[in-house]
């Protein structure tokens, strides 16, 4: 039961934390201060490689900690690891991770 309310209350305080985020983007901020894209989109910059998952396309950061963000049936996942054992084999193990993934919701 305490376990239930916990929960409940860090969901409420990250609603409260995006309401917040989100006023000070629309009324707060110069216009030009505001993001030129939307956060969700992936972009290519540098320090990202183009990877596929599934048929989609994904994009992996290189630098550590290595994140992996692609679509998923209309779902954005990320996947974010500070692994150990170099780049290669880092990259390996989030694209095997994200392949066993399905992508089939109900």
């Amino acid at each position: 039961m305490v376990k239930k309310w916990k929960i409940a209350g860090l969901i409420s305080l990250l609603l409260v934390i995006s309401f917040f985020s989100l006023y000070l983007k629309i009324n707060v901020l110069e216009p030009d201060q505001k993001p030129k894209y939307n956060p969700l989109e992936p972009h290519d910059y540098p320090g990202t490689k183009k990877v596929f998952i599934h048929g989609t396309i994904g994009w992996l950061s290189i630098p550590g900690p290595y994140n992996l963000f692609w679509e998923c049936n209309g779902l954005f996942i990320s996947l974010t690891a500070d692994l150990s054992g170099g780049r290669e084999a880092a990259e390996n193990e989030m694209i095997k991770i994200a392949e066993s993934m399905s992508c089939e919701f109900r």
